[in-house]
This record gives structure tokens, C-alpha cells and sequence, in this order.
């Protein structure tokens, strides 16, 4: 009779060990909720590097045309939340960005054949 109870005890240890390992294994792996480090960020910027059109926007300092080819190439998760400066200065990070992660992408254009004015295309973006 003695053997009996030594052996239900094992099995009921056994029973214990192998339910707390199966409740501990369900809760660390749920998986994970998507964070905004997850969505991948878009290359605006180098997507439109070889568009002339562009460039020409950049060249010509036209703010307006060169947003609404940004607007134009962003997802729609980032449109309506951007801001582009461009300028000749490298340093450049406007004062009327909000208090959100913000993305950003630059991009250094030094002119065309025909003429040499360099120009710099910063691009803020975050998520409303």
C-alpha cells in the first residue's frame, strides 16, 4: 500500500510541474502588440532622388511643389502630418515640430548639369 501512495504523489507532482510550465509558456508567448518602432518607416526621400520633376521643385526652392510631391509619395498613415524644409543649411530642424516621435529623412541634392546650387530636403513625419 505504501508503493501506491509514493507513486500517486509522483504522478500528481508530475501533473503540477507540467500544467505550471504549460500556463507559463501561454503567457509569454502572446504575441506582441505593434508599436510605432514596428511599421516600417517609408524612404520618401530616395524614392524621388532621381525624379527630375522633383528636383527641379527642390532646385527652384518651390516649397509647394516639392510638399505636394511628398504628399504624393508618402503612405496615407504619414500624410497630413509632415513637414518639409529645404534649405542650404545642414543643421536645419524647424521650431514648430510637435511633441511626438518623430521620423525624419534627408536628402542633399547639389544641383543640376546646368547649374550648381546645392540644396537640402529635410522631411519631419510622425504619426497622428
Amino acid at each position: 500500500m505504501v508503493d501506491k501512495k509514493g507513486y500517486l504523489r509522483t504522478l500528481e507532482v508530475s501533473f503540477a510541474i507540467l500544467l505550471t510550465i504549460s500556463v507559463l509558456v501561454f503567457v509569454f508567448s502572446r504575441p506582441q502588440l505593434a508599436t510605432q518602432e514596428d511599421i516600417p518607416q517609408p524612404n520618401v526621400l530616395s524614392n524621388l532622388e532621381f525624379n527630375s520633376e522633383f528636383r527641379g521643385c527642390v532646385l527652384q526652392n518651390n516649397e509647394s511643389c516639392t510638399t505636394s510631391f511628398i504628399n504624393n509619395s508618402l503612405p496615407a498613415l504619414y500624410r497630413g502630418s509632415f513637414i518639409v524644409a529645404v534649405d542650404e543649411d545642414v543643421n536645419f530642424i524647424p521650431t514648430d515640430l510637435p511633441e511626438k516621435r518623430i521620423h525624419t529623412d534627408s536628402l542633399i541634392l547639389s544641383g543640376n548639369i546646368e547649374n550648381y546650387s546645392p540644396a537640402v530636403v529635410k522631411l519631419f513625419y510622425w504619426v497622428d
